[in-house]
């Protein structure tokens, strides 16, 4: 048996037969199956904050698109004041918390070091640190030994860039989606 609130009336539906109900609620007043009941007592609010608070840890905390590094433009809204984190391909689909532990507040761009060149990634970000108020780099990759050169594409654009204030953090991903412990900040 299941307790469902309608709207913000105060009725609740109490499923009855979960073989003859549709769930389209069409019937609401009179289940025309005998699948329902309805009974008129007090009942809470319905309250919508609550519901986007439940749905909340799964939404996107994606801010701009495109987002493949050979695709993003080198100036934009995107750039000013950035937190900017430059991921892996790979590394979105191993870490199931990517959006709320990496992606969240951060401008990101997305590139394989294994399958693409890199010589027009480390042209495109050097441009980027160069021309833009950027805060800090986070670089995110897999703990498998092709996908370090992403760190080296975006140390060798923030050298050749001249930007001394902008900080670069290192974040190693396991194929088992957790971050390992050889993490960490490079300046």
């Amino acid at each position: 048996m299941e307790t469902v609130v309608h709207g913000k009336s105060t009725r609740k539906i109490v499923r009855i037969d979960e073989d003859k109900c549709d769930g389209l609620g069409a019937c609401l007043g009179a289940c025309p199956r005998g699948a329902i009941t309805i009974e008129e007592r007090p009942a809470d609010a319905f309250d919508e904050s609550a519901v986007a608070a439940a749905r909340a840890p799964g939404r996107s905390q994606l801010s701009h698109w495109p987002v493949q590094l050979a695709l993003v433009g080198p100036s934009g809204d995107m750039w000013k004041d950035a937190d900017v984190l430059i991921a892996a391909d790979c590394v979105a689909f191993a870490m199931p918390d990517f959006h709320q532990r990496l992606l969240a507040g951060r401008a990101v761009v997305i590139a394989c070091p294994k399958l693409d060149d890199v010589g027009p990634y480390i042209d495109k970000l050097t441009r980027i640190f160069t021309n833009n108020p950027i805060r800090s780099v986070t670089v995110a990759h897999m703990e498998v030994p092709c996908c370090t050169g992403i760190v080296m594409a975006a140390k060798t654009a923030l050298e050749n860039s001249g930007r001394t204030d902008i900080s670069l953090t290192n974040i190693t991903v396991g194929v088992d989606g957790t971050v390992l412990p050889d993490t960490g900040v490079f300046n």
